[in-house]
């Protein structure tokens, strides 16, 4: 029996078809994409929209009950990831049998983790004026990269895929973010440099 919660959210009967599940999500993706909002309620939309992504994966999963078999895993070199993050990786393609969900899930935690210090409520955090804040900088552009490889490989290798188009999203705001955290990381090297140059003339 599908799950009523599930049902309930993408608006769909227990007993809905395959193809109405898929016409129910496209049209909640078309009314909630963070896109068509502004900037101020996207943080909240996102989460929706992970939301919607959700219950739709698990809805036709228990419709269709089909397999899939599991591609190539991403290199380490293509993701920016370890091999605790590709064994992780592994591991999740032995259990699922979605392999796009998989690479979707892990680029969703990168991007999670480097994006979550970012905003609150819907605003820019002010990162120190200091070395932790350089070294914050650098810590979120290694996990945009991360995340951008493993989105990128849901976006490339299955573009038919429901996280398709979120993942796209989210590579578009990467690139955006990228660029603010690069000029973030410009403006406070200048910064500590001359600060450093200061100190050493009043020591003479």
């Amino acid at each position: 029996m599908p799950n009523r919660l599930h049902c309930e959210l993408l608006g769909v009967s227990p007993d809905a078809a395959p193809g109405d599940v898929k016409s129910a999500y496209r049209r909640l993706v078309r009314r909630h994409h963070p896109d068509r909002f502004p900037p101020e309620q996207r943080p909240v939309q996102e989460r929706r929209m992970v939301a919607i992504n959700l219950a739709y994966r698990a809805l036709l999963r228990e419709l269709e009950n089909s397999t899939i078999a599991p591609p190539t895993l991403p290199t380490a070199a293509a993701c920016g990831s370890g091999p605790a993050e590709v064994s992780e990786a592994s591991r999740e393609l032995g259990r699922h049998r979605d392999p796009a969900w998989v690479y979707y899930k892990q680029g969703f935690h990168h991007y999670s983790a480097a994006a979550g210090g970012m905003l609150a409520r819907g605003r820019y955090l002010k990162l120190s004026l200091d070395e932790r804040g350089l070294n914050r900088a650098g810590e979120a552009l290694q996990g945009f990269h991360r995340a951008y490889g493993f989105f990128r490989r849901v976006a490339d290798e299955h573009p038919e895929s429901i996280w398709a188009p979120d993942s796209q999203y989210r590579m578009y705001r990467i690139e955006r973010f990228t660029a603010i955290y690069r000029r973030i990381q410009r403006n406070l090297r200048e910064r500590l440099q001359a600060e450093q140059q200061q100190a050493e003339a009043q020591a003479l």
